[in-house]
């Protein structure tokens, strides 16, 4: 189950740790000017559990995807690698389908 693809954060979102949980803001593109003269911008909140805190904080354009389930695997003392993996595709699709990450490659040889 070798998957040497790399995932980084988009420049669409800004985000804080909170103890083992995440909150991440996703910031969609520029409405019109508003009556003011100044821009209104459209924001979506999205709380991260546990797991998927984990996974967001290891993706940062270095780890492969492999790499991420091993640290879950070790983090979370699991003893079934399919599972994690399934779990990590599941949570990284879902912040591919926010605009939170992006693929950054791969690794030539992953470990």
């Amino acid at each position: 189950m070798k998957d040497a693809r790399i995932y980084k954060k988009t420049f669409r979102s800004a985000w804080r740790n909170i103890g083992e949980h995440t909150v991440a803001i996703m910031l969609d593109d520029y409405n019109e000017l508003d009556e003011l003269g100044g821009v209104e911008r459209n924001e979506t909140v999205v709380y991260f559990n546990e797991t998927a805190s984990a996974i967001w904080n290891l993706t940062d354009g270095k780890n492969s995807v492999n790499d991420i389930v091993s640290r879950l695997e070790s983090r979370f003392s699991a003893k079934d690698k399919t599972l994690i993996y399934t779990d990590v595709l599941n949570i990284l699709n879902e912040f591919k389908k926010l605009g939170l990450i992006e693929e950054n490659g791969s690794k030539s040889q992953d470990r």
